[in-house]
């Protein structure tokens, strides 16, 4: 029998609280998502280390109800984030920006009964082919690394 795999300390400070504790209740049901993560979180970029780059590493997705935000780098010092953000699936409006880590981690819908969730499954990706793949139409000008990269 193989030893669980559990969160590490730098992914331990990006899992909301209820997340983490259900992974300890049932470890071995997240074994892949947190082995994974892992080595994501490992590897996000300080904060404007992606600064005037076209693609931004996805290196964390959270999400609740119609909420999205993707991120891509990560201050320390700060405890911030830099990402792109869509809310209320409100595509029109969705953008780059900054978020500290305590308010994403302590965002939720009480009334819906919906807390905000760190996608242990995401695709190691650009955000910017994720938000192609999430609606074409859209975010049509990131597309044309998708067909690029379909090409070769």
């Amino acid at each position: 029998m193989s030893d669980i795999v559990l969160p590490s300390d730098d992914l331990i400070r990006f899992l909301p609280k209820y997340q983490y504790k259900a992974m300890m209740e049932t470890p071995d049901a997240f074994e892949y998502g947190v082995k994974r993560m892992n080595d994501l979180v490992s590897k996000i970029p300080n904060l404007y280390d992606t600064d005037g780059q076209t693609r931004h590493p996805l290196s964390l997705h959270y999400f609740v109800g119609g909420c999205d935000w993707y991120i891509a780098e990560y201050s320390k010092e700060e405890d911030i984030f830099f990402g792109y953000a869509i809310l209320n699936n409100d595509l029109h409006n969705s953008e780059w920006g900054y978020i500290s880590r305590q308010e994403i981690l302590s965002l939720e819908i009480p009334e819906r009964h919906l807390m905000i969730n760190l996608d242990l499954y995401c695709h190691e990706e650009t955000i910017e082919d994720a938000l192609f793949k999430k609606d074409p139409k859209h975010f049509w000008k990131y597309g044309f690394s998708v067909v690029e990269k379909d090409k070769s």
